[in-house]
């Protein structure tokens, strides 16, 4: 068994359990001021575990690798959001190592007007490109698309056409519909992809604590915070609005 056929089984099982998991409040429907107001509670709700995270750093000398790490000494009980719809804190060490983008050329647009703005400067200005944000590790943040034009449907993704490059736009569109991206490794993604077209550092951080709030491929709420706090305008697929100390990414 290849690792793209065990990742896809692992999915598999990934989207029958959360299939049950869906929104209880709606939250993708109430205006941005709601949400940021819901966004800031969760900042505060975060301050201990932020505060538990230096404290150990302060006494270890470097980041914790996984939450539990900090429990019970310096923080008696990981704390939740306070969001229904995603309840946990995501974090990641990145032991001072670079986060990573990768992209892939997804061809030309033939002169066709972009969906939106572009928000990336990756590869061909004319092309559009397929981006994945990864963590220390190699693994898959968070993925999104830049430059796609106009009113285009997806075709289901197909491993022998995507390397042949054809109709990558329309498949990449449906990427997401046959495969979990999100944590995917690199040796996995890159065995179905094929090399990416480029690559480049986007942040140097210790660590990261993010609420990530996934509403489908080009449709998610990404609020993290890092401990500099120096935030870049554009990052994880879309603009940066610092909320309290943390950042939210509008897509």
């Amino acid at each position: 068994m290849g690792r793209v056929t065990r990742w896809l089984w692992v999915s598999l099982a990934a989207t029958l359990f959360l299939s049950g998991c869906s929104s209880q409040e709606g939250d993708a429907s109430k205006t941005w001021g709601e949400r940021k107001l819901r966004f800031e509670q969760a900042a505060q709700l975060a301050q201990p575990l932020v505060t538990a995270i230096d404290g150990y750093i302060a006494a270890i000398g470097r980041p914790p690798a996984k939450l539990t790490d900090i429990t019970p000494e310096y923080i008696k009980r990981i704390p939740t959001t306070g969001l229904s719809e995603c309840p946990d804190f995501d974090y990641r060490s990145f032991s001072n190592r670079p986060v990573r983008l990768v992209w892939f050329d997804l061809g030309s647009r033939q002169g066709a007007p972009m969906k939106k703005p572009a928000k990336f400067p990756d590869g061909d200005p004319e092309h559009a490109i397929m981006l994945f944000a990864l963590d220390s590790e190699g693994r898959i943040v968070t993925a999104s698309i830049d430059r796609l034009p106009k009113d285009m449907k997806g075709v289901d993704f197909d491993v022998a056409r995507w390397k042949r490059k054809e109709e990558r736009m329309l498949m990449a569109l449906k990427l997401s519909d046959a495969y979990r991206l999100h944590g995917m490794p690199v040796a996995v993604f890159s065995e179905l992809l094929g090399p990416h077209d480029g690559s480049r550092v986007i942040g140097n951080v210790p660590w990261e604590l993010r609420i990530n709030c996934s509403t489908g491929f080009l449709n998610r709420d990404v609020f993290f915070y890092w401990p500099k706090q120096k935030y870049p305008k554009q990052i994880y697929g879309g603009d940066v609005e610092a909320v309290a100390d943390w950042a939210y990414v509008h897509d």
